[in-house]
């Protein structure tokens, strides 16, 4: 199942034939300007994916990044990054607005442990700042505002009608 489009933004994930139920096994990823974000062969559970998905739908609408927008976006990733998880050493802090966790879009699941992703909204439009670990430069992509908010959240609503479909059957038996 895909949602969006993978020219700007998508969020794929499929379910495992045997899907354990509740835990939801399957595989995820992210599509950003044709490119895949995460290790969607990896396979995940989408339970723990929907478990952490609120936390980014909770900060959809709340991503207005002010100062960082007048920054380079390699510049806007590194503080970010060096806020949230102490990597980077040239950021300057001045610059840093209030909140940083809430640009951070990367689910905290294994498809996505070798990927660092930020999304940051200046003015009309969202710019998306992602690197895999393996990669030395940051990519960028700039989608009109409120893409990734929707997708992500119609995204949320399915994986949280398929968790709560199967929590039921459990009960129900």
């Amino acid at each position: 199942m895909e949602f969006g489009d993978r020219a700007l933004f998508s969020v794929q994930f499929e379910l495992d034939a045997d899907y354990g139920g509740s835990w939801l096994y399957g595989r995820f990823c992210y599509w950003v300007n044709g490119t895949q974000v995460g290790e969607y062969d990896l396979g995940t559970s989408l339970r723990d994916v929907f478990f952490k998905m609120k936390w980014v739908v909770n900060d959809c609408g709340n991503r207005n990044a002010g100062s960082l927008c007048a920054l380079p976006p390699e510049e806007a990733f590194l503080l970010l990054d060096k806020s949230l998880y102490g990597n980077e050493q040239n950021a300057q802090e001045s610059w840093l607005p209030d909140l940083p966790a809430r640009f951070d879009v990367r689910l905290p699941v294994d498809v996505f442990d070798q990927w660092k992703m930020y999304l940051i909204e200046c003015g009309d439009k969202d710019l998306m700042l992602w690197r895999d670990s393996n990669e030395a430069n940051v990519k960028i992509f700039s989608t009109p505002l409120g893409v990734f908010d929707n997708v992500i959240k119609e995204a949320y609503d399915h994986l949280a009608n398929l968790y709560e479909n199967q929590v039921a059957n459990r009960l129900s038996r």
